[in-house]
């Protein structure tokens, strides 16, 4: 919970740990989502590109999981 970026802004943290706190997708989606809906917070750590590559990877690694796993799976 504390490093998803839900209860602080980027901004507000020092600089090596910022770095290191931008490398969370999640913190990356609660920037995005304070700029949605704050307009005069500064979007300085939103990558998008870093966003939708992660949301791809783990798209990629469900349909895998459920392609696996569904042979296993017997309803009725």
């Amino acid at each position: 919970m504390p490093i998803c970026g839900a209860f602080y802004i980027l901004k507000w943290l020092p600089e090596p740990y910022r770095t290191w706190m931008s490398w969370f997708p999640m913190t990356q989606i609660f920037e995005m989502a304070r700029y949605g809906q704050f307009e005069s917070l500064d979007d300085h750590y939103v990558n998008i590109n870093y966003i939708i590559g992660w949301c791809l990877v783990l798209t990629y690694i469900g349909m895998l999981s459920i392609k696996i796993i569904r042979r296993h799976v017997h309803l009725g």
